[in-house]
This record gives C-alpha cells, sequence and structure tokens, in this order.
C-alpha cells in the first residue's frame, strides 16, 4: 500500500510538471498573452448585474450558444436556458447572491492548448 502511494504521488507530480511545462511553452510560444484591463471591468459588471438580479444585462456578455457548466459535468447548452435557470434562480431560489475578493485575470488565448 505504501509502494502504491508513492508512485501514486511520483506519477501525479511527473504529469503535474509536464502540464506545467507545456504550458509554460503555450506562454511563451505567444500563443496566450495577458489581456486588456477592461475584460476585467466587463467580467466585474457581469457579476454586479447577477448580483443585482438584472440577468437580462448579465446576458449581454453570453453568445447564443453558450455553455454554462457546472463542476459536477452538468450544464446548460444556449443563452435562452441560461438565461430562464438564472431567472427561476434569482426570483423562486436566490433572494440573494454577492461576490467578494474577487480577483481577475484576462488572458488572451491565441491558440488552445491540445
Amino acid at each position: 500500500m505504501k509502494n502504491f502511494a508513492v508512485r501514486a504521488l511520483l506519477l501525479f507530480t511527473t504529469f503535474y510538471m509536464l502540464s506545467l511545462e507545456a504550458g509554460a511553452q503555450n506562454y511563451a510560444s505567444g500563443n496566450t498573452k495577458f489581456a486588456d484591463a477592461k475584460f476585467a471591468t466587463i467580467g466585474q459588471q457581469g457579476l454586479d448585474a447577477l448580483s443585482a438580479g438584472d440577468i437580462d444585462k448579465w446576458m449581454m456578455q453570453f453568445d447564443e450558444n453558450a455553455r454554462y457548466q457546472w463542476n459536477s459535468g452538468d450544464s446548460l447548452v444556449g443563452k435562452a436556458a441560461i438565461t430562464a435557470y438564472w431567472k427561476k434562480r434569482r426570483t423562486e431560489i436566490l433572494a440573494s447572491i454577492s461576490f467578494s475578493n474577487s480577483i481577475w485575470l484576462p488572458v488572451d488565448v491565441k491558440k488552445a492548448q491540445a
């Protein structure tokens, strides 16, 4: 059991380091760079609208074929479905929602990692 744990840790560390190296190479190649700070402002304005219950304003930044995905793997597809979900959620389930200590790091990705 101890050997298995050590091997699993080494394997995880190796894959993690390879992932970091690939990310660094992608950044160094010019495929990724910091984006204009205006995108952080746009994101913050969206969260402010969601907090205020203004779902239509929040949804203005979404594309028609957007996908809203939770960490469980479930998702909603399409602006209409996302809008309907959040309107119902904000009126029937959540009396309020707030975000604090947010950190924004706008990134411009020219080519997605494979």
